[in-house]
């Protein structure tokens, strides 16, 4: 039967280098054959001493790089990784990984005589720490940077990636807190650093700017006869610094936060602006009211008339310097309705009324109630004597 004889024990002398190896066929008889045909030798040459240096198992960050570097004493050594996956090349000593996800590796370095050395190397990666909710406050229009009038964010990490070491505004400030406050209107970059050092990818938030400033104010009367006087109060929200404008023709300001009263001595339609703001005036708001003034109303009501026909004071006539509707009755003294009327008289025109009709003379009482251009009603009560 075929025989498996190992003797690699007796070929650990360093100085059999090369040595003899001859297979001696013993105690056989003359004419008799060789019952073993063949004999094969294996053999593989002493590797020349070489050292090698190979990165340790480590820790790194998701979306970060590493350098990693494998070395040997013999300078025609060859390298090959397995796998190839996340290197940037896998024949040589100094890859550069960039996975996003851990790994184990085994680095080969060969000699020039084909003897090798295998090295294990593990890659562990963090996950990126990633943001969680972002509560933003705006910016109050024409608020300085740094005012607390100025916008804001609170920011947070999601629970599973551990602690926050500091939070950074990219190109700006770094803390530990998680809010920033002061900030411009605009764009605004951020990412932070949790307590493995693995930073965040970053995220950009949009500063709004709003303007809360609201311009108000009463007026108390808003219309009424000359002389007129009108208290103006302000009533405007979010808003330290005030303009008042009247205008009729020509322009009136007053600065200030109340107008407060204001007497009005000619007749007309006056607009009132109110312009307020915080910060800035180009944030301003604006608030107008319109106050209609008008002429006392002038309504000539004659005691006696004589219809008898010489064209002389023959009608019962009203007039009046402003447009007003009147409705008349006219009553004997036994409270008899002799006249009504209900009609409308032109300012600065007189209207005749009643001719008197087919009454006798004497003393009628009249009732009669008039409603201005501005809806003011007036009950009046009077007497007129007809005398033919």
């Amino acid at each position: 039967a075929d025989g498996l004889a190992i003797i690699n024990g007796y070929c650990a002398n360093s100085n059999l280098n090369p040595f003899n190896f001859k297979v001696a066929y013993t105690g056989a008889s003359y004419g008799q054959h060789n019952t073993f045909i063949s004999y094969s030798l294996a053999y593989t040459t002493l590797c020349d001493t070489f050292s090698v240096f190979t990165p340790n198992d480590t820790i790194v960050c998701q979306g970060s790089t590493l350098q990693l570097n494998a070395t040997s004493t013999n300078p025609s050594a060859t390298y090959e990784w397995l796998p190839a996956t996340g290197l940037s090349c896998s024949t040589c000593p100094n890859p550069i990984f960039t996975a996003d996800s851990s790994m184990f590796y085994t680095v080969r370095i060969w000699n020039n005589d084909s003897c090798s050395v295998v090295r294990p190397l593990k890659i562990n990666v963090r996950p990126q720490p990633t943001f969680g909710a972002i509560t933003t406050t705006p910016s109050e229009c024409g608020a300085s940077t740094g005012s607390a009038a100025a916008g804001s964010f609170t920011m947070n990490a999601l629970p599973n990636n551990g602690s926050v070491a500091s939070w950074q505004e990219v190109g700006g400030a770094t803390q530990s807190g998680n809010v920033f406050s002061g900030l411009s209107p605009g764009i605004h970059t951020f990412n932070f650093i949790d307590t493995n050092g693995c930073q965040s990818a970053d995220t950009t938030i949009f500063v709004d700017e709003v303007n809360s400033t609201s311009a108000n104010f009463s007026a108390s009367p808003q219309s009424g006869a000359v002389p007129l006087i009108v208290v103006f109060t302000n009533q405007s929200v979010n808003a330290t610094n005030y303009e008042w404008f009247i205008s009729n023709g020509s322009t009136t300001n007053s600065e200030g936060s109340n107008l407060q009263i204001v007497e009005f001595s000619n007749s007309g339609s006056y607009e009132i602006m109110l312009v307020a703001w915080q910060f800035d005036p180009s944030c301003a708001d604006t608030a107008y009211q319109t106050i209609s003034i008008y002429d006392s109303l002038i309504f000539t009501i004659p005691n006696v008339f004589t219809p008898n026909g010489d064209g002389i004071n023959d009608f019962f006539s009203l007039s009046a310097n402003q447009d007003v509707s009147y409705e008349i009755s006219i009553l004997s003294r036994w409270g008899e309705v002799v006249f009504t009327e209900n009609a409308q008289i032109l300012a600065g025109s007189s209207k005749n009324v009643w001719n008197g009709g087919s009454s006798a003379d004497g003393v009628y009482f009249l009732q009669l109630k008039l409603t201005t251009e501005l809806g003011e009603v007036i009950n009046l009560e009077d007497f007129v004597t007809v005398v033919r």
